[in-house]
């Protein structure tokens, strides 16, 4: 983007003027007197081709400038860092630092250019060096190059010899807008499995057909939805024939009862003598969209119609069109995109030739984008069909799942559940994922599970401290007699309270318990009244182990309810 100084505060992009309006995809950046006529002019470099562009700058404005080079005697010979001020004849007044590097993959020459406008001198020049010395100059600079030397009483003029610029213009390669926007992913985006809702209320699931598909999604109220549907309902067969079938998703009034939805895509179909495949969509279908464009992008957008999505044979997604594609495009996309492996030369606006390897695809990064959006019941689906991960992605996964499934359980503990256990299958072994799943099972009563899911922890860790703690827990205050073992809950409530030192309230209270179950409850009021002066004053008459002390010193066992 370029912007201009309108000199009331406020500034105008010119890009489009200017010529950086290019859709390439730029990245670094130098500005520099390339030709020697006092006005900066550009190199840019871009990811995509043209490799290289250079935007000479053809000032006709007869605006004067002077460039000031610095020269130190010693040490930061170049003077990075210094600081000048310059006031022109005008009394108007400039100051800019010298870096080392400016700008993200960019560079600027050593030297400070400053833009006189209509000024043809500069009153004084004051130049403030990293040491702190300062360099004062009122002989008045007229415009061109100056070079300044430290601890100097004087500017010298540099001499710049004149030569013709090397490179010659070049037409500028076209790039015609289209009336939509198409976006690519740099492989097919594995997508989660797309519901909707038919036309008589039932929810379904998009099925593979072996062909293509794409599927629209439109409005009654939208003008350009119905010029897009009567025009592919006109060419439905030629679609076809080239393996590209049509699904259209209407997304009117998406909490209002499914019959009356229906009824009203059904006079519109009558209406305009539609013959095509047509359901509606759904909060989660809308929501499944979102998510494709934010992996795409890696940001959020705002729905906007007619746009549709272009399917593989294997549902994977391939394009996202924002606006109506022509028909041609169309048949194109489904006929060429992705149809030989890796493919991106689709997804750029110029020709070129590409000198890096192709990026690998990224698995999971629809799972992070539906972690973002807490879906965690689409989430849990959607990792069940992954495979053939590698090692890294696998932890990967399970981090994901894990981190969903804690998130899930707050308000769907089945799902919270679920979501673990996926993420025991990418890594069966980690002691945080087998915690996790130990304790929810246990919130959900299932305390016989929850026993064996902490048993298996310490079998492979025997000093994880809250995996021991929360198994005493269990083994003295267990609904089920069977279930509890005091003399075993207080050896290991003693361990977890020596690794904790005693100063964890959640832990000698579980030793409480422990002891209260054995009958020993002088002990248990002991180590209960440790607990409860572990914890600030405010809260220690409403916290639950002020409730079992006073059960303790009753002599009365705490249990858990079935």
């Amino acid at each position: 983007m370029a912007f201009l100084n309108t000199r009331d505060g406020q500034f105008a992009g010119v890009s489009a003027l200017l010529g950086f309006d290019s859709p390439a995809d730029g990245r670094g950046m130098v500005m520099v007197d390339w030709d020697g006529d006092g006005d900066l002019d550009v190199w840019m470099t871009q990811r995509t081709a043209p490799r290289l562009r250079f935007l000479r700058n053809d000032n006709h404005s007869n605006a004067h400038s002077l460039r000031i080079r610095l020269i130190a005697d010693k040490g930061n010979f170049h003077g990075i860092g210094s600081r000048v001020e310059l006031t022109d004849d005008q009394g108007n007044q400039q100051i800019k630092t010298l870096h080392a590097g400016e700008g993200y993959l960019s560079q600027f020459p050593q030297s400070l250019h400053f833009g006189l406008g209509t000024s043809k001198t500069a009153k004084s020049l004051k130049i403030r060096w990293p040491d702190g010395s300062v360099d004062q100059y009122d002989q008045g600079l007229n415009q061109g190059y100056w070079l300044a030397s430290k601890g100097h009483s004087k500017l010298n003029p540099i001499q710049r010899q004149s030569a013709p610029i090397a490179i010659k213009p070049g037409k500028a390669p076209e790039h015609t807008n289209a009336d939509f926007k198409r976006l690519i992913p740099h492989s097919p985006l594995k997508i989660p499995s797309i519901s909707y809702m038919e036309t008589n209320g039932d929810h379904a699931q998009l099925k593979l057909k072996g062909k293509r598909q794409l599927l629209i999604f439109w409005a009654t109220w939208c003008g350009p939805c119905i010029q897009e549907l009567n025009h592919l309902n006109t060419h439905k067969t030629r679609l076809s024939n080239n393996g590209l079938e049509i699904l259209a998703l209407n997304v009117d009034n998406i909490d209002e009862d499914a019959h009356l939805r229906s009824n009203t895509i059904q006079r519109m179909f009558r209406r305009q003598s539609w013959d095509l495949p047509s359901a509606m969509a759904t909060k989660e279908t809308l929501e499944i969209v979102d998510a494709i464009r934010e992996v795409i992008l890696g940001r959020q957008w705002t729905w906007s119609i007619p746009c549709s999505v272009m399917l593989d044979e294997n549902g994977n997604q391939i394009a996202l069109y924002e606006g109506s594609p022509s028909l041609e495009r169309l048949e194109s996309d489904a006929k060429n995109l992705f149809q030989s492996g890796p493919d991106r030369n689709h997804a750029v606006p110029y020709p070129g030739n590409w000198y890096v390897a192709h990026y690998p695809e990224d698995r999971l990064a629809m799972s992070d984008v539906l972690f973002e959006k807490g879906m965690f019941s689409l989430l849990e689906q959607y990792m069940g069909s992954l495979e053939g991960l590698t090692a890294s992605d696998q932890a990967r996964a399970a981090y994901i799942c894990r981190k969903a499934g804690m998130e899930a359980a707050k308000s769907n503990i089945t799902l919270g559940i679920q979501l673990t256990q996926q993420a025991l299958n990418f890594n069966p072994q980690e002691t945080e994922t087998l915690y996790a799943l130990a304790l929810m099972h246990q919130v959900s009563k299932k305390y016989s599970e929850a026993i064996n899911g902490y048993e298996f922890i310490l079998s492979m860790e025997p000093e994880h401290t809250r995996a021991m703690a929360a198994l005493a827990w269990l083994l003295s205050v267990a609904p089920d007699e069977n279930l509890r073992n005091p003399e075993r809950a207080i050896r290991l409530a003693k361990v977890a309270c020596n690794q904790t030192q005693n100063k964890v309230p959640e832990t000698l209270d579980t030793l409480a318990a422990a002891y209260a179950a054995k009958g020993e409850f002088s002990l248990a009021v002991e180590a209960a009244e440790k607990a409860l002066s572990l914890l600030p004053e405010s809260q220690q008459a409403i916290s639950p182990i002020f409730h079992r002390l006073n059960m303790f010193r009753n002599r009365h066992v705490y249990i858990l309810n079935p």
